[in-house]
Parts: C-alpha cells; sequence; structure tokens
C-alpha cells in the first residue's frame, strides 16, 4: 500500500512543469561537465 501512495506522489512530481523546470536549470550549471559542452 505504502509502494502505491509513493507511485502517483512521484509521477505528480515528475509531471509538473514547474519544479522539474528550476531543479534541472540549477543542476545544469551545477555540471560542470555540461557547460563545458554548452559553451
Amino acid at each position: 500500500m505504502i509502494e502505491s501512495d509513493f507511485s502517483p506522489r512521484k509521477v505528480c512530481n515528475d509531471n509538473h512543469p514547474r519544479p522539474l523546470l528550476p531543479k534541472r536549470r540549477g543542476a545544469v550549471p551545477m555540471h560542470p561537465a555540461d557547460g563545458e559542452r554548452l559553451t
């Protein structure tokens, strides 16, 4: 039952573009390899 509750909660977070947008942007600059590839 606990897994069922976690499944919808995690999916909702992943589905939300607002929390994913800021989190991904912060991770992109944080990664040194990503920054070098973008430059």
